[in-house]
């Protein structure tokens, strides 16, 4: 009974991990006055390092929905197939 619900939130995450991430570079961006858009890299100096690149592949990660939105939903459906196949065996041979 643990491994659907197991199979089913790893799925979930996979699928909003991409989500994620960007959410996380605004504010960072923000805190810092740094400019982000998804047309380039813009530089971006904290602590006398520029992160300016780390902050746009983290906006650009959000493409990787399209990847990972398919896999998290196969993966998801199997977990719900997966647990009503137990759940209907079990009630069958009680």
């Amino acid at each position: 009974m643990r491994r659907p619900l197991i199979l089913g939130v790893v799925s979930i995450l996979v699928a909003l991990l991409p989500f994620i991430v960007p959410l996380i570079d605004g504010p960072i961006a923000n805190l810092n006055h740094c400019v982000l858009n998804e047309g380039g890299v813009n530089t971006c100096v904290m602590m006398d390092i520029d992160f300016g690149e780390t902050l746009y592949v983290m906006v650009m990660s959000f493409w990787f929905f399209y990847i990972s939105a398919p896999i998290g939903a196969v993966g998801f459906l199997i977990s719900v197939f997966w647990f009503l196949a137990i759940l209907v065996t079990k009630w069958w041979h009680r």
